[in-house]
């Protein structure tokens, strides 16, 4: 799941994140780390295409994880700004 962008700002949005039947690896956490498109590398891991060792992954069915990230600080910044029309 992301959460900082290239420039070091948080990335708010809602995250809904598939969980995985068995334990994931170092290797595949450095892989998902530099992975632009995690959700296609998951379902190629899923799928087979991918390869990590003797691991095999298996989406659990109908349950996944809603996560939301904010930034609260950058949240009321924008809100004053936008009601004071940039006068602090």
């Amino acid at each position: 799941m992301p959460i900082l962008n290239k420039d070091g700002f948080i990335m708010s949005n809602i995250y809904a994140l598939p969980l995985v039947k068995g334990s994931i690896t170092l290797e595949v956490l450095k892989i998902l780390n530099d992975t632009v498109n995690v959700y296609n590398f998951l379902n190629d891991l899923v799928s087979g295409k991918v390869k990590t060792g003797t691991t095999k992954f298996v989406y659990l069915e109908y349950v996944s994880v809603l996560c939301r990230v904010l930034d609260a600080f950058r949240e009321v910044f924008l809100y004053f700004f936008i009601n004071n029309l940039g006068t602090f």
